[in-house]
């Protein structure tokens, strides 16, 4: 049996942010650029709410198979270092 190549059909890619802002601009950018690079449609739904958990909720619950991915912000990982480190310090707020 040969493998398929990823992707042979359309992804989604889900922005927990507000249509038309920066991120779902740039999100549009990418996806003209990984449609032509993978021949697939690439799908972008908007789905904002309660700081990103509703689209990062109904992603981590599709299906594993590589075809629902989420656009995701670099800024959450130093706010949770901080808050982590924070708990564990006698400096309150001191940075890891």
């Amino acid at each position: 049996m040969q493998a398929q190549s990823y992707p042979n059909r359309p992804v989604t890619i889900f922005n927990p942010y507000p249509a038309g802002g920066g991120a779902d601009n740039l999100i549009r950018i990418i996806a003209t650029q990984l449609s032509q690079e993978w021949g697939q449609h690439i799908l972008i739904e908007n789905r904002p709410g309660a700081g990103t958990t509703l689209a990062a909720a109904y992603v981590a619950k599709a299906e594993p198979d590589g075809y629902t991915l989420l656009l995701s912000s670099s800024q959450l990982a130093p706010q949770t270092l901080f808050h982590c480190h924070r708990s564990k310090s006698s400096h309150a707020g001191s940075m890891v």
